[in-house]
C-alpha cells in the first residue's frame, strides 16, 4: 500500500475511529516525514559540504604535488627556486604563501626571508616525506593562523631534498564553513584531526564545552549522525569526513525548529477537521503531494548520481524545504562535478605528460610486469608500447642473474624509503646497450600492492659529456703540468687557484705554499720593482681581457735575484667564476746566450776583418821581405841603400808579427798540432818569463801532475808570454806571479749552472798576479781586439784578444776572475789528448843549419804573380828547377806533364779553382811518396777551417826571408816535419 493510501485511509479515521485517533495519526507521520526529511536533508548536505572540503584540499595538493615536480624544484637551486616562489605565489587560488622548506628545517620564502620550523611538530613527517595537512598554527612569516600543506621534493634521481609548502589562511576555511546554512538555527563546525575547532559557531565562551558533547554525541567516530542537548535543547549531529587527514565537517540543526513546522501543521489539520472530513481527504491530498514528490524526485536525483550521471539536477523552484534541500544538493553535485571536471583536467594533463615526457615512464605491478607504460619505450628502447605491457621487466636486462641483482637491489630501497634510483645499462630490443638512470616510486605508499612507478631516463649523452670532460680535464691537465712555462690560474682577487711545477721551480715554493694565497700575501715571489707599474699591468689585463707577450724584468725581494721574462695572460671564466690564467716565460738564459752571441758575432766579425786584413797583409809583407832581402844580398854594407833597405826589412818584420797576432786573434792561422806536455813547455820557458818580470816580483811555479793535451807549442808559449807580461803590468810596485797547472773535469751537473763551460776532462793553466785588479766595466771588454788600458804607444790592444784566439782555436776555454786592488787569476782550459807525447823540443834559429841551394825539381804554385816571381829567382839563385804555376789546375798539369821529374811540391795553401790541398791529395794518388811544403797567410777556405798539419806535410807560414825560404826546402827535400 503506498503512503498515498494510507493517508487517504487516516484522512477517513475521524469518521470511524473519531477526530482524535485521527488527530494522532496525522500528528505521528506528519513528525515522522518531517523528521526524516530533514535527516536526509542534512545527511546529504553534510555530505556535500565534506565532500567539498575534501576536495580543496584535494586540488591544492594536487597542484603543489605538480609544481614541486618541475625542474627547477627537482634541481634544488635556491637561486632558481626563489623567483619562482614569487611567480607562483598569489596565482594559487586560496594559497596566501608559498615556502621552500629544507630537510634541516630552513624555510626560504618567496622574498627571500628564512627561519626555522625544525620545532614544529609537522617536522619529522616533512624529513619522512610526507603529505601534511597541519593543525591551524600561527605564521611565522605572516603572523596570522593558518593552515599549512606540505609535499615533499625530489631531486632528478629520485632522492628527498626538501618540501613544498604552502599557506591557507583559517579566515577562508572560516568563510567556506559560515557559508553553510543549516535550516534557520542550524550551524555547522570544522574540527581538525586533533579535536581543534576550525571554525563554527562555537566560538563563545561555551564554544569548547559544546563541542565536546557533539564529538561525545558520536562517540569519537569519523563519520555519521548522532543526538546531542545542546543548553538544553535536542539537537541533531551530521559527520562528514574529509580526506587527507582526519578532519570533520558537522552539520547541528535544531529539533525544536523541525517540531515547529508539525505543530503548525497539526492545528491546520483539527481546524480542517473540526470543519468538513472532505477538507481534510482534499488536505492529506495535497500534503502527499508537496512531501512525497519532491522527496522521489530526489531519491530520482540521487539514483541517476549514483549510476554516474554527475548532470542530473533537483527541481530547485520550491522555496520550501524542499527547496533548499534541493538546493544544496545540486550545490553537491555541483562541487562534486568540478571536483570531477578538475580531475579529468589533471588526469589529461598528466596523461600528456606521461606521453610527451623525454623518458620512459611505466607502472608495475607487484609482481614487476609491466602495466602500463608511455610511448617513449620506442626511441630508447626499441620495443613499441605494446610489446612491452604485460612482459616482466626482466626483458630489459641481458641474463638472469644482472635482472634479480639490480632489480632486488632497487626494491629493497624501495621498500625502505619508499624511493629508489641506480644507474645501469639496459638492453634494447635489437640487444645494444644504453646507459640509463632507473628510478622507481610507489604509486600509494600505503599500498605496497598497488604497483610501482618506474622512470627510465637515457643518460648516454651525459656518459659521453662526462668522458670527454675527464678527457679534456685530464689533457689540461698533463698541458698544464708539464708546460715548459710556469703557468698560474689566479681568481679576481689575485688569489692563486693553481700552479704547474714548472711554476714552483721558478718561484722556488711548493705548490702548497702558493695555492689559495694572494700574491701580495708572498713576498718570496718575483715581481716588478716599481708597485705602481704592476698594479698598472694588473689593471691592463683586466681591463682588455688579455695580456700579450709583454717582457719585463722581474726581482725577488728576498735576495735581490733578477730574471727576465716573458707574460701572456687571458682572462676566462671556470664554473661561473672570472679566472685570469697566466704563462710566465723564463727568458734569463736566453738574454744571457743573446748577450754572448751578440758578443760572439762582433770578435767573429772583428775576426774576419782581421783575418782578411792580415792575408792581403801578408802577401805585400812576402813581397816587401823578399825583395828588400834580394836586394840586401846583393849590396854591400858600406852602400848608402844598405841601411835604408836594412830598416824596410825590419819594418816588415814588425809588420809580420802583427800580422801573426791578427791572425791568432781571428782563429784563422795554421797550426802545427802535437801531443804536448804544458809542464815542459813552462819549465822551458821560466828564464824567458823571469827575464821579462821585474826583479820586485816575485815568481811561482806551481806544476801538477797533468795530462797531455793537443796543441801548437809556438802558440801556447805566446799566450803564455803574454799573460806574464800583463801580470808585470798591472804590478808596477811589485808582487807575485803565480803560474800553476792541475788535471779538471767538467760533468753534466757543473755544465748546467756554468754555461762557459763544456763538459769533458781538461789541463788547466793559471796565472794569477797580485796586482791592481780589473775595474767590472773593463772586465767587459778585456778580450775585443785594440781594446787597451794603457798609454799611448803602450800597447797594441791585440795581447789578450790574441791569447783568446788561440785558446778557442784549441777548442779550448779561458775564464777571467779579478777584484780591484786584490789581483787577476786567467784560467785556461785545454782538451786532453790520449796520444803519447812526443818531443818537444823547440829549434832555435841558433840551431839551424845555413841555408844552402840544390838541383831538384820544385813545382811551385802561388796566385800572386810577384810572390811567384820573387820565389822563383830565390830558388832558381840556389840552384833549382822551378816550374811555376798561377793555380791548381795548372799545378795538376805541370805535374802530369814532367812525371817523375818532380822531387818537391811547393804550394800556396789557398789558390783560384783548386786549393794546394786538393792538389796534393790528388797527386799523392798518383804518387804517394811525393814531399810537399805548404805557404800560406791564413787558410780559412783551406782542408777545413782549422788547418791542422798532419805527418808528412810542413808550413811555411807568411811572410819569410829568402833564407827562411831555402832552409825550409832543405828540410821538406830532406823528410823532415820541422819548419
Amino acid at each position: 500500500m503506498r503512503l498515498t493510501h494510507k493517508i487517504l485511509i487516516l484522512a477517513l479515521l475521524p469518521l470511524t475511529f473519531g477526530g482524535a485517533l485521527i488527530l494522532f495519526a496525522g500528528f505521528y507521520f506528519n513528525v515522522r516525514a518531517l523528521l526524516d526529511e530533514a535527516e536526509l536533508r542534512t545527511h546529504l548536505q553534510v555530505q556535500v559540504h565534506a565532500q567539498e572540503m575534501q576536495s580543496f584540499f584535494e586540488s591544492h595538493i594536487r597542484t603543489m604535488d605538480v609544481l614541486a615536480a618541475s625542474k627547477v624544484f627537482r634541481q634544488g637551486n635556491l637561486s632558481e627556486i626563489l623567483p619562482q616562489l614569487k611567480q607562483w605565489e598569489g596565482r594559487l587560488p586560496d594559497v596566501e604563501s608559498l615556502y621552500y622548506n629544507e630537510l634541516d628545517g630552513t624555510v626560504h620564502s618567496a622574498d627571500g626571508n628564512t627561519f626555522s620550523v625544525a620545532d614544529r611538530y609537522y617536522f619529522p613527517a616533512i624529513q619522512r616525506g610526507e603529505t601534511v595537512i597541519s593543525k591551524p598554527i600561527v605564521s611565522r612569516a605572516t603572523g596570522v593562523p593558518v593552515v599549512l600543506i606540505l609535499v615533499p621534493v625530489f631531486d632528478e634521481q629520485g632522492k628527498r631534498i626538501a618540501a613544498l609548502g604552502g599557506t591557507i589562511r583559517i579566515s577562508k576555511l572560516i568563510e567556506k564553513v559560515k557559508d553553510i546554512r543549516v535550516g534557520s538555527t542550524g550551524f555547522a563546525i570544522l574540527i581538525d584531526d586533533e579535536d581543534n575547532l576550525i571554525s563554527g559557531s562555537l566560538e563563545d565562551a561555551k564554544g569548547q564545552k559544546m563541542k565536546n558533547a557533539i564529538l561525545h554525541s558520536v562517540n569519537g567516530y569519523m563519520e555519521g549522525n548522532g543526538n546531542v542537548s545542546l543548553g538544553g535543547e535536542a539537537c541533531h549531529v551530521h559527520w562528514g569526513r574529509i580526506s587527507p587527514g582526519k578532519w570533520r565537517l558537522a552539520l547541528v540543526s535544531k529539533e525544536a525548529e523541525e517540531l515547529s513546522k508539525v505543530k503548525r501543521s497539526t492545528q491546520v489539520t483539527v481546524l480542517m477537521l473540526a470543519g468538513t472530513g472532505l477538507l481534510a481527504i482534499f488536505l492529506a491530498l495535497v500534503l502527499c503531494k508537496f512531501l512525497l514528490t519532491p522527496i522521489r524526485r530526489l531519491m530520482e536525483v540521487q539514483r541517476r548520481m549514483a549510476s554516474g550521471d554527475l548532470s542530473a539536477r533537483a527541481d530547485e523552484s520550491s522555496a520550501d524545504e524542499f527547496g533548499d534541500l534541493s538546493r544544496s544538493f545540486n550545490k553537491m553535485l555541483d562541487s562534486i562535478a568540478e571536483a570531477n571536471n578538475r580531475l579529468n583536467d589533471s588526469e589529461v594533463m598528466l596523461r600528456g605528460v606521461f606521453n610527451v615526457a623525454p623518458a620512459v615512464i611505466g607502472i608495475l605491478g607487484p609482481d614487476r610486469v609491466i602495466r602500463e607504460i608511455n610511448e617513449g619505450t620506442f626511441p630508447l628502447l626499441g620495443y613499441t608500447r605494446e610489446e612491452l605491457i604485460g612482459k616482466n621487466i626482466a626483458i630489459l636486462y641481458a641474463v638472469n642473474d644482472e635482472y634479480e641483482s639490480r632489480v632486488a637491489f632497487l626494491y629493497s630501497d624501495l621498500d625502505k624509503n619508499g624511493k629508489a634510483s641506480a644507474e645501469g645499462r639496459l638492453r634494447r630490443k635489437d640487444a645494444s646497450f644504453v646507459d640509463v638512470l632507473l628510478g622507481l616510486s610507489m604509486l600509494r605508499p600505503d599500498d605496497p600492492g598497488a604497483g610501482t612507478v618506474v622512470v627510465i631516463v637515457d643518460i648516454t649523452a651525459r656518459k659521453l659529456a662526462e668522458k670527454a670532460l675527464r678527457e679534456r680535464e685530464e689533457e689540461f691537465r698533463t698541458v698544464f703540468e708539464f708546460a715548459p712555462w710556469s703557468m698560474v690560474v689566479t681568481d679576481a682577487e689575485h688569489r692563486y687557484v693553481d700552479v704547474n711545477s714548472k711554476f714552483c721551480e721558478f718561484s722556488g715554493l711548493p705548490r702548497e705554499q702558493i695555492v689559495g694565497r694572494r700574491f701580495d700575501e708572498l713576498p718570496e715571489l718575483f715581481r716588478m720593482e716599481e708597485s705602481e707599474k704592476q698594479d698598472a699591468l694588473m689593471r691592463k689585463t683586466r681591463e682588455q681581457g688579455y695580456l700579450e707577450e709583454e717582457e719585463m724584468t722581474l726581482v725577488r725581494p728576498s735576495d735581490g735575484k733578477r730574471v727576465f721574462v716573458i707574460i701572456s695572460s687571458r682572462s676566462i671564466n671556470i664554473a661561473g667564476r672570472h679566472n685570469n690564467i697566466s704563462m710566465i716565460m723564463d727568458i734569463s738564459e736566453r738574454k744571457k746566450l743573446e748577450e754572448q752571441l751578440r758578443q760572439s758575432q762582433k770578435m767573429e766579425a772583428i775576426g774576419y776583418l782581421a783575418g782578411g786584413v792580415a792575408h792581403d797583409f801578408n802577401n805585400m809583407l812576402q813581397a816587401i821581405l823578399g825583395y828588400s832581402g834580394l836586394a840586401l844580398d846583393k849590396l854591400r854594407q858600406d852602400s848608402p841603400a844598405f841601411m835604408p833597405l836594412t830598416e824596410v826589412q825590419k819594418a816588415g818584420e814588425r809588420a809580420a808579427a802583427l800580422t801573426r797576432q791578427l791572425l791568432a786573434f781571428s782563429r784563422q792561422q795554421l797550426l802545427d798540432m802535437a801531443p804536448l806536455d804544458l809542464n815542459s813547455v813552462l819549465e822551458e820557458l821560466v828564464k824567458m818569463i823571469k827575464r821579462l818580470i821585474h826583479e820586485n816580483i816575485e815568481l811561482c811555479i806551481e806544476l801538477g801532475k797533468i795530462r797531455v793535451v793537443n796543441a801548437d807549442r809556438s802558440q801556447l808559449e805566446q799566450v803564455i808570454v803574454n799573460l806574464c807580461v800583463n801580470a808585470r803590468d798591472a804590478m808596477p810596485d811589485g808582487g807575485q806571479l803565480l803560474i800553476e797547472t792541475e788535471n779538471v773535469s767538467f760533468d753534466a751537473k757543473y755544465c748546467a749552472s756554468n754555461e762557459w763551460a763544456k763538459e769533458g776532462d781538461y789541463v788547466c793553466l793559471s796565472v794569477t798576479d797580485s796586482g791592481r785588479g780589473i775595474e767590472p766595466k773593463v772586465l767587459e771588454h778585456i778580450f775585443d781586439p785594440f781594446f787597451t788600458t794603457k798609454g799611448l804607444g803602450e800597447g797594441t790592444g791585440l795581447g789578450l784578444s790574441t791569447v783568446y784566439g788561440i785558446i778557442r782555436q784549441h777548442e779550448g776555454m779561458i775564464r777571467v776572475y779579478s777584484e780591484v786592488d786584490k789581483g787577476t787569476r786567467f784560467n785556461i782550459y785545454l782538451p786532453v789528448s790520449n796520444e803519447p807525447c812526443g818531443e818537444t823540443m823547440r829549434n832555435t834559429e841558433a840551431t839551424e843549419s845555413p841555408a844552402l841551394g840544390g838541383h831538384q825539381t820544385i813545382l811551385f804554385a802561388e796566385d800572386e804573380e810577384q810572390i811567384r816571381e820573387l820565389n822563383q829567382i830565390v830558388l832558381e839563385d840556389a840552384g833549382y828547377r822551378v816550374l811555376t804555376a798561377a793555380d791548381g789546375e795548372e799545378a795538376l798539369r805541370l805535374y802530369h806533364e814532367h812525371k817523375g821529374k818532380v822531387d818537391l811540391l811547393f804550394l800556396d795553401v789557398v789558390m783560384p779553382k783548386k786549393g794546394g790541398r786538393v792538389v796534393l791529395d790528388e797527386i799523392r794518388a798518383l804518387n804517394p811518396e811525393v814531399k810537399c811544403l805548404f805557404t800560406s797567410g791564413y787558410s780559412v777556405n783551406a782542408i777545413h777551417t782549422n788547418f791542422i798539419l798532419h805527418s808528412g806535410i810542413s808550413l811555411l807560414q807568411k811572410p819569410y826571408t829568402g833564407s827562411e825560404l831555402l832552409r825550409a826546402i832543405q828540410r821538406a827535400l830532406a823528410g823532415s816535419n820541422e819548419k
